[in-house]
């Protein structure tokens, strides 16, 4: 067959664009004669969802037939609104043809949505909520896919106005290719919303950074007191899975719960930012983590005032960072208890640098019974950013940094067990207490305070029967710094119980003992 010419060429994809343009008319002929959509509660029959939506009563049921459906559909009374797969989680359940709604207008913003929603007491369920349309032009590519909106479900209009939303249910519903982030749940600032719930959905198609915004992308954002609970989802391909920013109002009292989710976030796979003042507590619970290279299973950055985070038997399970802690200068410890991490070169990560917060205020995490497996550069680690702050510089030592870990905490092979580590020049005080902590089969030392830019300040307590058993060595003191040992077994290391050439090292091991080459290298140090 010969080659085609370029005026050839031009014909057959004028043709090809005909040709689909002809089916898509037809498709949307066939819809409006049909009229798929039905209200249950009155059983009048609509063509779109939008009409019925329009025409129905407060509290209506509505449901959507499979198919294709090219709307921005505003919901601006109580409704339910079931696509064809109604009460199917689209990750356990084997589901029919789908309600597909995709956008009719190509606008990829943040104004921009599939469902907007602004009145309370609304349930979506079972749907298709797709980004991409084929037969627009323009949007932002995706791997390899064009989105042509900013949400699939968002309490925001195209002039950016917030609603306060109450009781709004997302679950059973397939989310994908979606620019800025599949739903985004805001405040308008006179109240904070509560019994919002989103449970039962799959993500898909959201990762990378918004071109328009240079925001990250994300499977949901909660945003200036937007509460909801975020159960049992699965997101692949965001960039965060889920980010919550700017909570300082309480809602109900009580914690809002992140729970059994599934969440693969190339930035972040649970990004928690900014909670302050009255701020409800979050409450992160058995989801399983994972992260691309750099990112991090779980990001809590600047909780102040009384709200706290709780992070409860999570498995992380790759990326850089299992937890990273920054700016938690709330009174309440925020706490990490139970769960996995595995796949990442730092298992915890708190920073020291507190560049928010006047007067500078000290932070503490607790990390309580969690299994740290081969994290290739530490376990638990304390990381003194000092030369990354733009403002307010830690240059004296009014904040104190404390990473506590206790309570059979379990770190296992990798490089170094504990450690702090700094950037030239930081000299915020930073402290370790290992408090009944396993940490074995590790390449270089179970503790380690060895950094070049160590200070003086630098301490670790090791203590109540923490065993250092298997490492290469079991301390290793060659820095400025402060290490006090009282009740703690130092066991069959490869090289030594203890290497000390600096700082200092006080109180008594309770064994020391089968370290083969030598149970203590002291050469230098006190």
């Amino acid at each position: 067959m010969p080659l085609l010419n370029s005026r050839g060429r031009a014909f057959w994809r004028t043709l090809s664009v005909i040709a689909i343009l002809l089916y898509l008319s037809s498709t949307a002929v066939q819809t409006r004669a049909n009229n798929p959509v039905t209200d249950i509660t009155t059983g009048n029959t609509y063509a779109t969802i939008q009409a019925a939506v329009t025409a129905a009563n407060p509290n209506d049921v509505l449901s959507v037939s499979a198919g294709i459906y090219a709307e921005n559909v505003t919901v601006n009374k109580p409704l339910t609104i079931r696509g064809a797969n109604v009460g199917i989680n689209p990750n356990t359940g084997a589901r029919a043809a789908e309600s597909i709604v995709i956008p009719a207008v190509a606008d990829p913003t943040d104004d921009n949505s599939i469902f907007q929603v602004t009145a309370d007491n609304v349930t979506i369920d079972g749907f298709t909520l797709d980004g991409h349309n084929g037969v627009l032009n323009g949007g932002n590519v995706i791997n390899g896919v064009t989105s042509f909106v900013g949400y699939a479900v968002a309490n925001v209009n195209s002039s950016k106005a917030l609603a306060n939303v109450n009781n709004l249910i997302v679950r059973n519903n397939i989310i994908q290719n979606i620019n800025y982030s599949g739903i985004w749940l805001s405040s308008d600032n006179t109240a904070a919303p509560k019994g919002n719930l989103l449970t039962a959905n799959k993500f898909d198609n959201m990762n990378g950074v918004d071109p328009i915004s240079g925001d990250t992308r994300s499977g949901i954002r909660l945003t200036a007191d937007g509460y909801a609970d975020i159960t049992n989802n699965v997101m692949t391909r965001t960039g965060f899975g889920i980010e919550t920013t700017t909570f300082g109002t309480n809602s109900h009292g009580q914690a809002d719960t992140i729970s059994g989710n599934r969440i693969d976030g190339d930035a972040a796979a649970v990004f928690l930012n900014n909670h302050y003042g009255a701020a409800d507590n979050f409450a992160v619970i058995g989801n399983t983590l994972s992260s691309a290279a750099g990112g991090t299973g779980a990001r809590i950055w600047s909780i102040q005032g009384t709200p706290t985070v709780t992070l409860t038997n999570n498995i992380i399970t790759s990326g850089t960072y299992g937890y990273r802690f920054w700016n938690v200068i709330t009174p309440n410890t925020v706490t990490v208890s139970g769960g996995t991490v595995s796949g990442v070169s730092i298992g915890v990560r708190l920073y020291t640098c507190t560049s928010f917060g006047t007067p500078l205020r000290d932070q503490a995490v607790k990390i309580d019974g969690v299994t740290i497996n081969g994290a290739t550069t530490v376990a638990l680690q304390v990381y003194d950013n000092n030369s990354t702050c733009t403002s307010n510089k830690i240059t004296d030592t009014k904040n104190n940094s404390k990473l506590i870990v206790e309570s059979a905490t379990t770190a296992v092979g990798g490089l170094n067990g504990a450690a702090i580590n700094r950037d030239a020049g930081g000299t915020g005080t930073a402290t370790i207490t290992l408090d009944a902590v396993q940490i074995s089969s590790m390449t270089g030392a179970a503790v380690a305070l060895s950094d070049p830019n160590g200070v003086a300040s630098d301490t670790v307590t090791i203590q109540n029967k923490t065993n250092l058993s298997g490492n290469q060595d079991g301390i290793d003191l060659t820095v400025p710094g402060t290490i006090t040992v009282n009740t703690t077994d130092i066991d069959n290391n490869t090289s030594a119980a203890i290497r000390q050439t600096a700082g200092t090292l006080t109180g008594t091991a309770d064994t020391i003992s089968f370290n083969q080459t030598n149970a203590i290298n002291q050469a230098g140090g006190t």
